[in-house]
């Protein structure tokens, strides 16, 4: 595994070599965070840059990289030129913020940039009536009828890991656990990520658990694990794109 983890270190790494050539740094982050996402996840899982909306208008901030379910889920709008497409909530399954370089000033916007995106109404789905099977899903200390949109924030750089868990906790103060921040990463120092009293991680937080930063070599593989356990068991519904008909359409 430390070999693996020192070749995905390496390749997003050399991404972002890649990209810098043409891109400024903080681009070139994002553009080397979404190729990897691109290598390393299925089909299945698009991986896009721009806006998510949902079916009362309401626009989430810019972000980084939005994972998405590809294979139930239209594009609304897709810009040619800068490759920014705008995502129905319902087929969202995650964004991740992507920095060079992660300051503790930066916490509380990303934190609002989470709020933003999970907050967003998501009901424009076709429901069967009276299933035979009835799914629901484990998530935040909660039972849920499908997946909650996660947000995770992936850095190259930044501060100490106590510095960053100090940040998001002044940030997620008074906030429920399904609208925080979920995980972040900083490729050159570790993890932050929750933990319960029993000592046990994950890549959600509940209620009881708490903030800890978890120094690493690794963390790159570590984040790619507790992502992707949550990620590729995302299961979501048929989209009913109707409903984003504006009410005043003029056909």
């Amino acid at each position: 595994m430390a070999a693996a983890a020192d070749d995905l270190t390496a390749s997003i790494r050399a991404s972002r070599a890649a990209f810098s050539h043409s891109l400024t740094k903080g681009e070139s982050a994002e553009a080397a965070l979404r190729e990897f996402f691109k290598s390393y996840y299925p089909d299945s899982i698009g991986v896009a840059r721009g806006q998510v909306m949902d079916s009362r208008g309401a626009k989430s901030k810019q972000l980084d990289v939005i994972l998405y379910d590809a294979h139930r889920t239209p594009v609304l709008y897709s810009d040619r030129e800068s490759g920014a497409r705008l995502i129905p909530v319902e087929g969202v399954i995650a964004a991740v913020e992507s920095k060079m370089h992660l300051k503790a000033a930066d916490i509380p916007s990303i934190a609002e940039s989470a709020r933003v995106l999970k907050q967003m109404n998501r009901d424009a789905y076709f429901i069967q009536e009276n299933p035979v099977i009835v799914r629901e899903v484990s998530a935040y200390g909660a039972t849920w009828p499908r997946l909650p949109v996660m947000y995770f924030v992936f850095a190259f750089e930044g501060p100490s890991m106590e510095t960053v868990a100090d940040a998001l906790n002044s940030a997620h103060a008074n906030l429920p656990t399904h609208l925080r921040i979920d995980l972040t990463c900083i490729l050159d120092k570790g993890i932050v990520l929750n933990e319960v009293p029993s000592g046990n991680i994950n890549t959600l937080p509940t209620p009881d658990s708490f903030l800890c930063g978890y120094p690493t070599n690794h963390s790159l593989l570590m984040f790619h694990i507790l992502v992707s356990q949550y990620v590729l068991q995302a299961d979501l519904p048929p989209i009913d794109i109707k409903r984003y008909i504006p009410g005043d359409f003029v056909f």
